[in-house]
């Protein structure tokens, strides 16, 4: 068994978290980026039995994963995940800024053009930055021609 490593703990933290997710979500939610290290403690975490799911596809932890990672913080939930998501290091301004217009207008669909317009942003490298970082955290959904705050704020 053993004990876990930094990154190992991040990893099993996000999955207990967040359930079943993909390899870009991961690593940002974790707080790491998808390099040597942070795929070394995938295959740790695979061959211990702590988690399940190849790096192309889905990944979640298991029980033996969950027996390892011990008691962790979950998630909050409404009001409290948009703070949550607000008051964190891993969202930029513009990120910050669109979630919070999202959240607001739920469940209306907002384009990147109107959202830009609200937000005082332009329609530049930073500002759609700002919503992939949303899109890979699972924050905001929808088709391209449009997002909403996810349903998970609202659940």
């Amino acid at each position: 068994r053993g004990s876990l490593t930094k990154v190992e703990r991040a990893i099993l933290t996000v999955l207990a978290q967040f359930g079943p997710t993909r390899l870009n979500k991961l690593a940002m939610l974790s707080g790491y980026r998808v390099s040597g290290g942070f795929r070394n403690a995938l295959s740790s975490l695979r061959t211990s039995d702590a988690l399940r799911g190849m790096n192309g596809a889905v990944m979640e932890i298991t029980a033996e994963g969950r027996a390892r990672l011990g008691s962790y913080e979950p998630m909050p939930r409404g009001e409290a995940l948009l703070e949550y998501w607000l008051a964190d290091k891993r969202l930029g301004a513009a990120a910050k800024k669109v979630l919070q217009r999202a959240w607001v207008k739920h469940p209306q669909l907002l384009s990147a053009e109107q959202a830009a317009k609200d937000t005082g942003y332009q329609l530049s490298g930073g500002f759609r930055n700002g919503l992939s970082e949303l899109r890979t955290a699972g924050l905001i959904e929808g088709p391209n021609s449009g997002f909403k705050a996810s349903d998970v704020f609202f659940t």
